[in-house]
């Protein structure tokens, strides 16, 4: 899962509605409070748990509703500063790639390349056109990868592709990699992968699963759903793709994502 991280606060131009929130415990884990504005403690108490003295604190948080332009640019800062985490665990981000290798070859289109954490296990390939629309990240990838001649990278959202810099039928593989469940319209966004495509061309599509696991961090990172093989399958083919290929992976950040996300 992606790593969270605590943002500044921000005031929304409406006036703020008050929403109580409640968590008991060894301090706020894994919850992102860029749109807290107030927070009042209201009770403290300590004891003994297993010999370890422990401290329990309740707080009551006002929390203030951005508006749709706010949260937006919100969640891909967001995204941003989790990237730039994870490009720090090149073992962790080493083995994503190593699952999804066996599908890669010939010149590829990276749907939402970010910062490039992906990207760097790509050069080897023919081609590689890296489209992001955060330009803070896509500044980044562009400086990153400079000294190679066969990457590049478009300033664009997938819904804007085919253009003329991600031209329609000229990639083997599009990769999109936790990048569909940020789309409201998926099945739109799918069909635009298969129009990049060229003939015998494949689609790449890694998205985090199981809706149960749904929570506060998704909602921080701008994510609209998350999948099933059926609900992503169900999607492919309403897209006119046909899966041919599908597995879970990473059954422990699952876990993990659904106890504290």
């Amino acid at each position: 899962s992606r790593a969270s991280a605590t943002r500044s606060a921000y005031a929304a131009t409406a006036r703020p509605r008050t929403t109580p929130r409640w968590r008991l415990g060894l301090g706020l884990i894994g919850t992102p409070w860029h749109t807290a504005i107030e927070r009042t403690t209201i009770g403290v108490w300590t004891g003994q748990v297993a010999g370890v003295h422990c401290r329990w604190t309740a707080m009551e948080v006002s929390i203030a509703l951005p508006d749709a332009a706010a949260a937006a640019l919100s969640a891909d800062r967001e995204v941003h500063t989790s990237l730039e985490l994870i490009d720090e665990l090149y073992n962790y981000n080493h083995w994503i790639f190593s699952r999804i290798r066996p599908f890669i070859s010939g010149s590829i289109c990276e749907i939402g390349c970010g910062i490039g954490v992906i990207t760097q296990f790509l050069l080897a390939q023919k081609r590689v056109v890296g489209i992001e629309p955060f330009e803070k990240s896509l500044n980044r990838a562009r400086r990153r990868f400079a000294d190679h001649l066969n990457v590049s990278f478009s300033a664009c959202r997938l819904q804007q592709c085919p253009n003329d810099e991600v031209p329609a039928g000229s990639f083997d593989t599009v990769v999109c990699l936790n990048v569909l469940e940020h789309i409201e319209e998926d099945v739109e966004a799918l069909r635009r992968m298969g129009m990049l495509c060229g003939v015998r061309g494949q689609a790449v599509v890694l998205v985090p699963a199981h809706m149960s696991a749904y929570g506060c961090m998704d909602r921080s990172y701008g994510h609209v759903r998350r999948y099933s093989r059926k609900s992503l399958g169900r999607a492919f083919t309403q897209a006119g793709l046909r899966v041919t290929r599908s597995f879970y992976m990473n059954a422990i950040g699952y876990l993990g994502w659904l106890v504290e996300g």
